[in-house]
């Protein structure tokens, strides 16, 4: 069966295509994206873009990043076109993974409830995120508490609506491409499995985020009694180790 899958990526990174057809036998099925490089906005441009998200973060969004929010929104846009096809599977360049974990994403994904979000990993080189939820048909259906939690937007499938509200948060402010607390406001399930990884050595963002500085944190945080809640006393399980979620 022939999956949409769509690849993120620069022009000039002809050699993380490579990689990806060294590790998936269908790549030449697979949609190109050509990425917006940020770093070639100028100054008004990358200014009018940020200056949304930052009245309402108070964060700044690096031109690198900039760049990866635009490309996710065109392959959205691209998906929203197409006739025939309930759900793709956008891919970042410097993922990890093979021919069989597209086949079980998609498998998954035909039996998930629209406007749904389905993650499906890229932060093994990361400490993981502290999500949690109930599992659902071989997934994590995460609480909507730990959303925020979420990180990386290396690999995931989306249907038509959830297509759409994360078309309209985007367009409404410019949020990073894996800021879920902002783009899946609208979306009603988000589900996790953890079945590709990602390749940072090259990393077109990584670097820029690596010059931000990090407030902080408390070493003992006061723990809200409905987090509390929601993560000890409702059955929920936690992904800290990711293979449980990789089969």
């Amino acid at each position: 069966m022939k999956y949409l899958v769509y690849v993120i990526s620069l022009a000039k990174d002809t050699q993380k295509r490579q990689n990806l057809k060294n590790q998936f036998k269908n790549y030449d099925d697979f949609e190109i994206i050509d990425a917006i490089n940020g770093k070639n906005l100028n100054a008004k441009e990358y200014y009018d873009l940020i200056i949304p998200y930052f009245n309402h973060t108070k964060n700044i969004i690096s031109p690198a990043e900039v760049g990866c929010a635009l490309s996710h929104i065109k392959a959205c846009e691209k998906f929203l076109q197409m006739g025939g096809v309930k759900h793709c599977l956008i891919l970042e360049d410097d993922c990890l993974g093979n021919d069989e974990c597209i086949k079980k994403a998609f498998e998954i994904a035909q039996n998930l409830p629209q406007n749904s979000f389905f993650h499906l990993g890229g932060f093994e080189q990361f400490k993981p995120p502290k999500i949690w939820g109930k599992i659902y048909n071989h997934t994590l259906n995460l609480s909507p508490l730990c959303i925020k939690n979420l990180t990386s937007a290396v690999s995931y499938i989306i249907d038509k609506k959830s297509a759409l509200n994360i078309l309209n948060a985007q367009k409404s402010i410019l949020s990073l491409s894996d800021d879920y607390e902002m783009i899946l406001k609208s979306v009603e399930n988000v589900y996790f499995k953890n079945l590709f990884g990602v390749d940072l050595a090259d990393s077109n963002i990584q670097d820029e985020r690596s010059l931000k500085i990090k407030s902080k944190k408390p070493l003992f945080k006061k723990l809200s009694p409905i987090l509390f809640a929601d993560k000890y006393l409702k059955g929920n399980v936690f992904a800290k180790n990711l293979n449980l979620f990789r089969d």
